[in-house]
């Protein structure tokens, strides 16, 4: 699974990550993928909201 951190503004993966930070909340791997789309390709810059989700303004 993918999980998000608002407070490192970080992606975590619980295959490889034993530690995460408590406010992690679970995305998809659509959203994901996405979200790295617009970062590589068009400069957008990955932002969490006020519910400590992502947006990429996609």
């Amino acid at each position: 699974m993918i999980y998000f951190s608002k407070s490192s503004n970080g992606f975590f993966l619980d295959s490889i990550n034993d530690n995460m930070p408590a406010d992690i909340v679970e995305i998809n791997a659509d959203l994901y993928n996405a979200l790295m789309a617009g970062q590589q390709n068009d400069g957008k810059v990955i932002e969490s909201d006020d519910d400590g989700g992502n947006d990429s303004n996609l």
